[in-house]
């Protein structure tokens, strides 16, 4: 008898914290699913002035982030700013420690030729673009350096540049990187081909011929276009290819 009483109490104690643990699950997700639906916010250092923080919202402006590293072909990222900065669109951008230089040494330009792009120092992680919540649909890294591409394949967060790239990433954003190097040894390859795997798409900077360019211009203008197709931003510059014995 006494057995049947502890067994009767043993089933209800089991029975009593088995519903208590499945409406705490009901009650988790529902709580996931309404802050999902919330928009997201992120404070972050530096930016505090009369004890006020700025805080950071998203919205239906179209938001993307622009990386320029230290190799040759600065000019890819400066038509593409030009071009972005044509639309009403939140740009961000940010360059590696050489990058500015390198902008500087090939194009005559830096970071006040586009006032209304918002630059991120290469070495401030308490950038809002260091933050999953920064909730960018695109980052586009132009030109990229096999440096910077080697780091971004295996996870390492050097400067801000690559931090936001690995926020892309675990985010489940688009990572566009644009490397211009060649040619290329089997260590970039390799870096290209996991990031590939993991949906980054990998577009070099390797302009056509079909739409006979004219100028150095064109040749930009194709491959930014190229750029712009990907990122679903409609454009002029890469022009649609049409069977030219149907003309």
């Amino acid at each position: 008898m006494f057995l049947e009483i502890i067994c009767s109490q043993s089933r209800s104690f089991t029975t009593h914290n088995l519903c208590a643990t499945l409406r705490l699950r009901r009650c988790r997700l529902k709580c996931s699913i309404e802050n999902d639906r919330k928009p997201c916010y992120t404070a972050f250092a530096g930016s505090q002035s009369e004890g006020k923080t700025n805080v950071h919202t998203t919205d239906t402006m179209k938001r993307i982030i622009v990386g320029i590293t230290g190799a040759s072909g600065s000019i890819y990222a400066v038509r593409l700013l030009e071009e972005l900065s044509k639309r009403k669109y939140d740009i961000h951008a940010v360059f590696s420690r050489t990058g500015t230089e390198v902008m500087r040494f090939e194009c005559n330009a830096d970071q006040k030729r586009f006032p209304d792009v918002k630059w991120h120092e290469h070495d401030n992680m308490f950038s809002e673009i260091a933050s999953g919540c920064s909730a960018a649909e695109t980052m586009i890294v132009v030109p990229c350096s096999v440096n910077t591409l080697s780091c971004i394949a295996h996870g390492i967060s050097g400067n801000l540049l690559q931090r936001a790239a690995a926020v892309t990433l675990k985010e489940r954003r688009h990572l566009i990187l644009v490397p211009r190097e060649t040619p290329v040894d089997s260590i970039a390859l390799e870096s290209m081909l996991t990031l590939s795997k993991i949906g980054v798409t990998i577009l070099p900077a390797s302009p056509g011929f079909y739409h006979h360019p004219k100028t150095i211009d064109d040749l930009i203008d194709h491959v930014v276009g190229k750029i712009l197709n990907i990122a679903n931003i409609p454009n002029e510059l890469c022009r649609s290819w049409t069977d030219p014995n149907t003309i």
